[in-house]
């Protein structure tokens, strides 16, 4: 059944990949590997909602496991939710410090929000614990050549007091927990 559905995968069959993983899941429910394939699935198909909660599952279930948190923050940031993906992504560096792939994604994070200096410091921690991150050393040299493009006179994104209070606000909050 894995490698019909795998098939299925690799020809795009979404829906019968996911029929598939859902039989099997039911059958196997303590088969995290399944369950794992299955979230994938739903996220390849366009279901990243239905993908979360198949996630956060996983998440439950084995709490030290580093790729399922990564493709929930991916997901997160897909929906747009990029302050619970960076909450999820704290949590997970407190217990993992180390861990250079929470590192990229807080980086990408901050790309995408228009913080550039604080995405290039998760980059650069990120190549600290993996130095041949290739897609760190992508967003750092993106970042870079932002920074110089946005010396010239151009903003990435304009911030005023009310942003900066609320990322204060929002930074408080997440030491608090």
């Amino acid at each position: 059944y894995v490698l019909i559905a795998r098939v299925h995968e690799e020809l795009g069959n979404y829906d019968d990949a996911i029929a598939l993983y859902t039989q099997l899941s039911k059958q196997l429910p303590s088969d995290m590997d399944v369950l794992a394939r299955l979230a994938e699935s739903y996220e390849r198909a366009g279901n990243t909602r239905k993908a979360v909660s198949l996630y956060k599952k996983l998440i439950r279930t084995a709490p030290e496991a580093v790729e399922p948190r990564c493709r929930l923050a991916k997901c997160l940031m897909l929906l747009g939710k990029h302050w619970r993906a960076i909450r999820l992504l704290n949590k997970a560096l407190k217990a993992n410090p180390a861990c250079s792939e929470y590192l990229y994604l807080l980086g990408e994070i901050g790309r995408q929000q228009g913080n550039l200096e604080k995405a290039q410091d998760f980059y650069e921690q990120c190549l600290e614990f993996s130095p041949n991150h290739a897609a760190a050393k992508r967003g750092i040299s993106y970042v870079i050549r932002a920074m110089d493009f946005y010396e010239g006179g151009a903003s990435p994104k304009p911030r005023g007091e009310r942003d900066e209070a609320f990322d204060d606000l929002r930074e408080a909050v997440d030491s608090l927990q």
